[in-house]
């Protein structure tokens, strides 16, 4: 007895996942390129769910469509970096803004007791910002969790 295969959606999603932690992961390197065929066969998928996958990453900036090269590793360097932590320092100043704005005093109170490093890191790394962060020189790196 064969197991179930999963529905269109769940598979674009476990392809998309998989593609964007390999990237992430820099098991896909920068400026590596016109790879769909060979992920789908990796992957044991047809090339359709690779394809919207890799859209999807294009979307994100994770992927960038060359001509005659087609989908491409984007790369990043220190100046992208400091670009995205500029603009990630503004989104959540004015998301905590908009909390406090709009908590509760008692929600007030228990974000006033807890201590931020006590659960050994504060704010989680995006993907986006693992895949920065590893991109970087270590002299350069600058974790979004705080200071190393």
């Amino acid at each position: 007895m064969t197991a179930p295969r999963p529905s269109l959606h769940v598979l674009r999603e476990q392809v998309y996942v998989q593609l964007r932690e390999r990237i992430i992961e820099a098991e896909y390197p920068a400026g590596r390129g016109s790879w769909s065929g060979e992920i789908a066969d990796e992957l044991r998928v047809s090339r359709v769910p690779v394809r919207e996958a890799m859209q999807r990453l294009e979307s994100e900036g994770f992927l960038a469509v060359q001509p005659r090269r087609g989908a491409v590793v984007t790369e990043f360097g220190p100046e992208d970096a400091a670009h995205l932590f500029a603009v990630r320092e503004n989104l959540e100043g004015l998301a905590a803004r908009l909390a406090a704005r709009h908590a509760s005093p008692e929600a007030l109170r228990e974000l006033e007791e807890l201590d931020p490093g006590a659960a050994g890191g504060g704010v989680r790394t995006s993907p986006r910002g693992r895949l920065v962060e590893r991109r970087l020189p270590p002299g350069r790196r600058r974790t979004l969790s705080g200071p190393s």
